[in-house]
């Protein structure tokens, strides 16, 4: 209920937004391991809605969230990272994350990869221990991010395509973009 309380205070479900008034809420229920308001804190933290900005804090509150398999906690420390952190191993935490949260059915992560592959953010291959074909990489495989230099095509039309399949109309814009080039 705390939880409950907490989100809508913040988010401003039937009244305006309050973020500070939602820390009452919010802190006793990640205290009591409660996953929705560890990922709201750890927003707050991350972008000093109500509170003083404390990315460290934001991380420890994202990773807590995450532990206990709270999908949007991959994804929104996924985005705080590349927000955040501009650097080459952020971005490829940042790409795991996405990805366990891509493997979960998250649409708006498997659009991140798919845009993070076309851009050649990051590039992927299967760890040399993993069965299946090294040389065709893809959603679901297990798999080995690192900083890339060249688009991966295959991967990004992959990723695209799991979320277009299930209607996100984002991803099949850009699924057509990629047909049409």
């Amino acid at each position: 209920a705390l939880s409950f309380l907490g989100r809508c205070v913040f988010e401003g479900v039937g009244a305006e937004p309050d973020p500070e008034l939602a820390l009452n809420w919010l802190r006793p229920a990640a205290a009591m391991d409660d996953p929705n308001a560890q990922l709201l804190l750890a927003i707050a933290y991350a972008y000093g809605k109500g509170v003083a900005s404390d990315p460290d804090e934001a991380q420890r509150l994202f990773r807590l969230a995450a532990s206990q398999d709270h999908i949007e906690a991959n994804y929104e420390w996924a985005k705080f990272l590349e927000q955040q952190l501009h650097n080459r191993s952020a971005r490829i935490r940042a790409t795991e994350l996405y990805d366990v949260a891509a493997r979960h059915g998250h649409l708006k992560s498997q659009l991140r990869l798919g845009q993070l592959f076309r851009e050649a953010e990051v590039d992927a291959r299967t760890p040399a221990d993993a069965s299946g074909d090294p040389e065709n990489p893809g959603p679901r495989k297990k798999l080995v991010y690192k900083h890339s230099h060249s688009p991966n095509l295959v991967c990004a039309l992959q990723y695209f395509s799991m979320a277009a399949e299930q209607g996100h109309v984002e991803s099949q814009f850009e699924l057509g973009q990629m047909y049409a080039q």
